[in-house]
This record gives structure tokens, C-alpha cells and sequence, in this order.
């Protein structure tokens, strides 16, 4: 099958994001014997057209963006998309990682980790190191707090009890190499990882805490599992309204924490590794498109954009926008006031 990579023509991409075209089409292009998947630089030519969207904030205007886009315009029914946004609106099919239950539709829509991950050396921990470390911690957490679940988490356990580790840290994808190995190290320290949701249900942290064989706790209700993977096997989920109690929950199956971590692990191989992901990538984008009716018809969802309906579950109405004006403008005034 032929697949045309390509970045959208009228988006705003970070300068580290330039990288990330070239090196799938290295690795497609490294699968291509044996693989059913060819890299086609002419989307005339392509069965697929991917576009690797940036993870920059969008608004309703972006829609005139993509009114813009040539190949939208030319191959509507063959184009879709790999989007890490932090809460993306759906505009396109194919792949995503922080979509809402709200605006997940399973006949465009797959949930999917980012397929580059912040911390790179969770790509080069040896499988033999992963098994050589005895974890010391019954869970642990580092990160920042962006999210009132997080706060919790941190108000409940951040504390010298030593059957855990809470780190909070403001930092923001600028850690240096000493921090992202001491982040590595704690998380094979522990049986289990907490995967609170912050800025969007996904978390990096899911994918990061499987390539090095423990078991992610995930706690984020409106999060979408990825496709394929029978996560009670490789995972403990945790609704939000119990926070407070993930010890005693952590306890109850902390005998089968090994078990849970190499399932992690294999599932992580299987899908995400280096070698495999741009493939499994496309062949759940490849599954949206057979699974298609033949009453599908792409430009019904695009006209759906401006409508009343999609600017409300994305936030963008009048009233919405007025109401979040006003309240910023609140807590402006009582914060001058306490001061």
C-alpha cells in the first residue's frame, strides 16, 4: 500500500517538530521489504495520505487553515491524520492522543500514543537492565501540577513515607539529561507509575512506564484506552473520585505487579517501539478506512465544522468565549484584592 507523509501546509509547527517527518519516512522506508506499506512522495500516486499535525493550540480559526490545505481539497476521502494536540477538536480522521470522550467519534477517530516521546532514553534501556532492577517503591509520580487530580495526588502522598515517591516539578519538555535519567530510574524503582491526566487525558507517561516494563496506574476519566490492547492485563485504572485511595488499591494487586509489567512491555514492543510504530500506526488508519460504509462521505464532517453544534463541544461559542472573558476578569479583581 502506497502512503504519502506530509505536514499540513498552513499550521505552525515548533522547530524540534521538523524532525519528525523525516525520520518516519526513514523508518517506513527501513520496513519496506516485507512490509505492505511504501512511502509515495506523489499524493496523486498514494492509497493514504498522512498528515502529522502540530501539537500548537487551535482554535475555530484554524478552520480557515484548513479550507487552505491542497491535498484536503484535492483527496478529501483518502486523507487523515496523526494529531498529539492537548485537546484537539477532531477535525480530520485517524489518530489521536488527547481527544475527549465528548468529541471521540469511533467512525473517524482512534486513540493512539504520541508516537515520539519526550524522553529518549526510554528507547535505549536494555531488556536485561529492565529485569536486573528490583523495584523499591510501590508507586511513584514526577511531573507538574496541571491538573486538580495532581494536586491531590500530591496533598495525599507527597510525603518521606518510603512505599512512595511523589517529584513535582515545573519544567515543561526542557529537562536535561541528568533529570530525564532520574526520571527513568524512578519509574524501574517502581511496581507501579502513576498516569494522572494534566493538560489532557493522555499522558506521555502510559507509553514511557511500558517501554521500561512497570505498570501504569491511569487515572483520567475521560481518557480513551488505545485500540488493541487488553489493558487489564498490562495496566491498573483508577477513576478520579478515588485518588485518595490508590495505596490501598495498589496494595490489592501489587502481587501480580511483575506480571502486569512484562505485559506492559510486550504491548509496547508490539505497537510502539522504534521498529513497529509507524506500521501499527497505519494499519489502525488503514482500519478507519475499511471500515468505512460505502455512504461515507468526508466533506458531510467538514461542513459540520462551523456549525453550532462542533463550536459548542469545542468551547468556541460566543457566550462560552464572553463567560471565560468574565471570569478571568473575576479572579483578576479578587486576586488584587487578597493582595
Amino acid at each position: 500500500m502506497k502512503v504519502h507523509l506530509a505536514y499540513p501546509e498552513h499550521s505552525k509547527f515548533n522547530s524540534w517538530e521538523k524532525a519528525f517527518l523525516p525520520i518516519l519516512k526513514e523508518e517506513l522506508h527501513s520496513q519496506q521489504e516485507g512490509s505492505k506499506y511504501t512511502f509515495e512522495p506523489d499524493p496523486e500516486e498514494a492509497e493514504i495520505i498522512v498528515l502529522l499535525e502540530s501539537n500548537t493550540f487551535k482554535t475555530h480559526r484554524h478552520i480557515e487553515n484548513l479550507k487552505r490545505e491542497t491535498i484536503l481539497n484535492k483527496f478529501p476521502d483518502k486523507v487523515f491524520t496523526i494529531n498529539y494536540e492537548d485537546k484537539p477538536a477532531g477535525f480530520l480522521p485517524g489518530l489521536y492522543t488527547g481527544l475527549n470522550q465528548k468529541s471521540y467519534n469511533p467512525i473517524r477517530h482512534k486513540s493512539w500514543p504520541a508516537l515520539f516521546i519526550p524522553n529518549e532514553n526510554v528507547y535505549t534501556i536494555e531488556e536485561k537492565i529492565i529485569k536486573s532492577v528490583a523495584p523499591q517503591y510501590l508507586f511513584s509520580f514526577r511531573g507538574a501540577l496541571s491538573h486538580r487530580i495532581r494536586k491531590r495526588i500530591q496533598s495525599k502522598y507527597i510525603s518521606k513515607n518510603k512505599n512512595h515517591k511523589i517529584i513535582i516539578t515545573e519544567k515543561w519538555y526542557n529537562h536535561n539529561q541528568a533529570e530525564k535519567k532520574e526520571y527513568v530510574n524512578d519509574i524501574l524503582k517502581s511496581k507501579f507509575v502513576l498516569c494522572p491526566c494534566g493538560l489532557q487525558p493522555y499522558s506521555h507517561r502510559i507509553p514511557e512506564v511500558m517501554a521500561l516494563g512497570r505498570v501504569p496506574v491511569i487515572i483520567a476519566d475521560d481518557w480513551i484506552p488505545f485500540a488493541n490492547i487488553e489493558w487489564d492485563k498490562c495496566s491498573v485504572l483508577i477513576q478520579e473520585k478515588d485518588a485518595d485511595d490508590i495505596e490501598r488499591k495498589l496494595r490489592e494487586v501489587e502481587g501480580n505487579s511483575t506480571e502486569l509489567g512484562l505485559m506492559a512491555r510486550y504491548y509496547w514492543n508490539k505497537y510502539f517501539s522504534k521498529s513497529n510504530r509507524i506500521a501499527e500506526a497505519l494499519d489502525l488508519i488503514l482500519q478507519i478506512k475499511d471500515e468505512r460504509t460505502p455512504e461515507y462521505n468526508e466533506g458531510i464532517y467538514r461542513k459540520q465544522w462551523e456549525s453550532r453544534k462542533f463550536y459548542k463541544l469545542n468551547g468556541w461559542a460566543i457566550e462560552q468565549r464572553i463567560y471565560r472573558k468574565l471570569l478571568k476578569s473575576a479572579e483578576n479583581i479578587l486576586s488584587g484584592i487578597i493582595k
